[in-house]
């Protein structure tokens, strides 16, 4: 709940990878390099079937995309419209767990 303001069973989750990645830019006129190890896990949430709503203290705007979307948007060159821009290797380890999510049944 805390990270991503849904509620959701710990039994829900499933690790994906774990990714290096580093960033950099300005905030509030001040340069930073970002450097980190990101978890990605996954949260099956039945969304056509079960209305929710999500904290608006922790999410600001909820999308549902589609994998391949999410992935061509990662691709461009310019990291997508209003995708954080990830490096190359994280955008492969996701496509690679969106294959193996979609290849293995619900438990």
């Amino acid at each position: 709940r805390e990270e991503l303001g849904v509620d959701g069973l710990e039994s829900d989750l499933r690790y994906a990878f774990l990714a290096p990645c580093v960033s950099q830019g300005t905030a509030n006129g001040v340069a930073y390099v970002d450097r980190e190890f990101i978890d990605v896990f996954f949260l099956s949430l039945p969304l056509a079937d079960t209305p929710f709503t999500v904290a608006t203290s922790e999410v600001q705007d909820l999308t549902v995309l589609q994998c391949a979307t999410v992935i061509d948007e990662l691709s461009s060159s310019s990291g997508g419209a209003g995708f954080v821009p990830k490096p190359p290797h994280y955008v492969a380890a996701l496509a690679d767990a969106f294959t193996s999510l979609h290849q293995t049944p619900p438990v």
